[in-house]
């Protein structure tokens, strides 16, 4: 198989992959990295960092990818989201932090800005309420998530800062947040 390398003043990181086809794409997966790559290419549109040993998610670590659509952090160590760690990705389409066990708490601001997420992976019980405030066109949304008894804080926003999210997937619970 012949991929589409990214040109070299585009400076993969150590231990990823990146190719151009289908579209910008950064690799990291399974490389055992303690932190994410601070030399990112700023025209990755997919960079994937499951299963490495990441423990924290900086407000600097993706702060020029602004053409990023796809993130996948999951299944790492994450305990640690700074506050607007996804600060301008306004293209950012899915995100996937599920499988960080030490994950307990994200900040409300965390997702500020993500006018385009649809997609958000949990994939952990701790967070059970829905990332929206709780106005009357959200009253639908959040009847759909239960309150297990846990000490975990959940996820909680005020705004609009995921008013396009349409699915919330949990393990063994798969919600549409879709209104029909």
């Amino acid at each position: 198989m012949w991929l589409n390398l990214v040109p070299q003043t585009d400076c993969c990181p150590a231990k990823c992959v990146c190719y151009a086809e289908p579209k910008p794409t950064v690799a990291c997966q399974q490389q055992g990295l303690f932190s994410i790559p601070t030399e990112i290419p700023v025209r990755s549109q997919r960079i994937f960092l499951q299963s490495n040993k990441l423990t924290v998610v900086r407000s600097t670590s993706f702060s020029s990818c602004h053409n990023l659509s796809v993130l996948w952090l999951y299944s790492n160590n994450i305990s640690y989201i700074d506050n607007g760690a996804f600060y301008g990705l306004e293209k950012l389409e899915e995100l996937d932090i599920g499988d960080n066990g030490n994950l307990r708490t994200i900040s409300p601001t965390a997702f500020r800005g993500l006018t385009k997420l649809h997609t958000l992976h949990l994939h952990s019980p701790e967070f059970i309420d829905n990332p929206e405030s709780s106005t009357a066109s959200n009253k639908k949304k959040k009847k759909c998530l239960k309150k297990p008894k846990s000490d975990a804080q959940c996820i909680k926003g005020r705004g609009a800062s995921l008013q396009v999210l349409r699915i919330l997937f949990i393990p063994t619970i798969w919600i549409s947040l879709a209104m029909s």
